[in-house]
C-alpha cells in the first residue's frame, strides 16, 4: 500500500505472510501445505471459504456476524464435527468424510 518493497523475512516478522521458505522447497512447501486443508473437513472448509468471499471487508459486521453464526449452525449438526472431536478426545488424527 506504500509502495515499499519488503523482502519475505520482513513481511513474515510483519504479519503479512505465514511461511518463508528457501525457493528451492517451495514446490514441497506449497504440496505440503495443501495436503493439510485437503485432510480437512471438507463441509467446514467449504463454509469457511464462502464465509471469506461473501463475508469480507465490504460487509458491515452484523451482517457478518449473521453470516459466521449461520454458517456455526450449519456445522453444528454435522458428522464431521462428531469426528472431530471425537479424534481430539481419542488423541487421533480425524477421519472426515464431508457430511
Amino acid at each position: 500500500m506504500r509502495g515499499v518493497r519488503l523482502s519475505a523475512r520482513t513481511a513474515h516478522d510483519y504479519g503479512l505472510v505465514n511461511i518463508v521458505v528457501p525457493e528451492s522447497e517451495f514446490e514441497d512447501e506449497v504440496r505440503r501445505v495443501a495436503r493439510q486443508y485437503a485432510a480437512g473437513p471438507p463441509v467446514a472448509l467449504h463454509v469457511i471459504k464462502m464465509l471469506m468471499n461473501r463475508g469480507g471487508a465490504e460487509a458491515a459486521l452484523a451482517g457478518g456476524l449473521e453470516m459466521e453464526t449461520m454458517g456455526f449452525a450449519v456445522l453444528g449438526g454435522t458428522e464431521d464435527l462428531r469426528e472431530g472431536i471425537a479424534a481430539f478426545l481419542g488423541k487421533r488424527q480425524p477421519h472426515f468424510q464431508g457430511r
